[in-house]
């Protein structure tokens, strides 16, 4: 199946982004790893997350092909806040069903973050 052509960095990172999203939603065991990657600083969570951050690096590399952000834009930080973000709700609605007041049980909940996770990555690299 060939990938869509996309017209910018910024709205490859919004597609990866909401696709990591919903894996890490569908994948109980990823979330109890970072979970516990974020409560223990221990050699065995930090290979689990090191082998995750080289993961995540080179499955955007290899979507990236020749796009590339504009210049100026620290994209290894802002890759991180938003992969940090979308891990976070994800965590949070596992546990809880919600993000301070952000509810994250229903399908139409999670919608409206896919579209918020969209547009902050769009914006970050315009």
């Amino acid at each position: 199946c060939a990938l869509p052509i996309l017209a910018s960095y910024g709205a490859l990172m919004a597609r990866l982004a909401v696709e990591y999203l919903d894996a890490l939603r569908a994948n109980r065991l990823a979330q109890r790893i970072l979970a516990w990657e974020a409560a223990e600083d221990a050699p065995l969570p930090q290979r689990f997350a090191a082998a995750r951050a080289k993961a995540v690096a080179g499955w955007i590399a290899r979507e990236r092909g020749n796009l590339m952000p504009r210049e100026g834009i620290d994209t290894t930080a802002a890759n991180a806040v938003l992969i940090a973000g979308v891990q976070q709700l994800v965590l949070a609605g596992a546990a809880s069903g919600r993000f301070t007041s952000v509810r994250l049980s229903s399908d139409r909940d999670w919608a409206r973050v896919r579209a918020a996770v969209q547009a902050l990555a769009l914006a970050a690299y315009r």
